[in-house]
């Protein structure tokens, strides 16, 4: 899921087979800064899955509390840049959750 919080876009994948919140972030910061920024942004999203999941599944669904959080190493933009929507949409595009890889085609000419 797209997420925009304090103008930086990040995406956050729920992430079934590995348990965990997989998280890809453009910025350039470094990972201690970045699991602290992520942090409550995660805590939010394991708390809503499980209440909005639980009411359509009633009471069936995994207890997403229990999912960690895992910064996925992908490219990152340029310091001082505000490329992070255009990272986010290719992260859409190429993420596989399965192998936890950001897959680039190759342009051939």
């Amino acid at each position: 899921m797209p997420v925009n919080f304090e103008g930086h876009w990040t995406l956050y994948v729920v992430n079934l087979i590995n348990k965990q919140i997989d998280i890809l972030d453009s910025s350039s910061s470094s990972n201690k800064n970045k699991q602290k920024f992520h942090k409550s942004i995660c805590e939010l999203i394991q708390s809503s899955f499980h209440e909005v999941l639980n009411i359509f599944t009633e009471g069936s669904i995994t207890n997403f509390s229990e999912y960690g959080f895992v910064l996925v190493p992908v490219p990152t933009q340029m310091m001082l840049s505000n490329d992070c929507g255009f990272f986010v949409m290719m992260f859409l595009e190429r993420y596989d959750p399965d192998t936890r890889r950001v897959h680039y085609k190759t342009v051939i000419s």
